[in-house]
């Protein structure tokens, strides 16, 4: 859930995705974005028809509650992150025990989350202004949840792809199928939500046999 530090607002709007162009940039692309790169991945094929050949979205996170769905501590720490007043001196705090824990309720076997991995986001977290960053994500869940009214614009073939265990509820993935009817759709057997860590064979399959 972590990338790039930047201060613009986070928050996900009809046309919000990037600069249109016809002429610059790459075409006949294939997309992957797990979790919220799952979302990106879908909008901005929405918003770029005529460059994306293909989406594969994984365990997209476009559902109330998200994280938080994964434990007690996930939901106190993120209510935390994005209350009034306290809200950006919490986002500052990231004990590496706390960030562990947390994130390992996004996988079954705890061994695919490795420490190398835990420590390359601790880095990023310490980056200037990603605290702000954090806080405005969460604070904007709302917006990513808005933004499935665009998937069915997306006009390239979409691969839909699941987690058995991922945090998005039956509910959720049958809402996602019935925006995208023509979509694909895997379900990974004992996945949770970081697929690409806990599976990635899976991912790289799918990659491969769109490529």
């Amino acid at each position: 859930m972590r990338s790039h530090v930047t201060r613009r607002r986070l928050q996900f709007r009809p046309g919000s995705g990037p600069p249109r162009s016809r002429h610059a940039g790459p075409h006949d692309v294939t997309l992957v974005g797990e979790s919220l790169g799952g979302v990106l991945a879908l909008t901005t094929a929405a918003d770029l028809p005529e460059r994306v050949r293909r989406v594969v979205a994984v365990n997209a996170y476009d559902y109330r509650d998200g994280i938080a769905r994964s434990s007690v501590l996930a939901r106190v720490v993120t209510g935390g992150i994005i209350a009034p007043g306290v809200g950006p001196v919490i986002a500052q705090q990231e004990p590496k025990p706390v960030l562990r824990r947390i994130l390992q309720g996004g996988v079954g076997d705890k061994t695919a989350f490795r420490e190398d991995y835990l420590d390359e986001l601790l880095r990023s977290g310490r980056r200037p202004g990603f605290p702000t960053v954090a806080r405005a994500l969460y604070r904007n869940m709302p917006s990513l949840i808005a933004a499935r009214a665009r998937y069915p614009e997306v006009k390239a073939p979409v691969h839909l792809v699941y987690g058995e265990n991922d945090w998005s509820r039956p509910a959720d993935r049958e809402a996602n199928k019935r925006l995208l009817p023509a979509a694909d759709f895997t379900q990974v057997p004992g996945a949770h939500h970081f697929d690409a860590l806990e599976r990635p064979e899976v991912v790289a399959d799918l990659l491969n046999a769109a490529a």
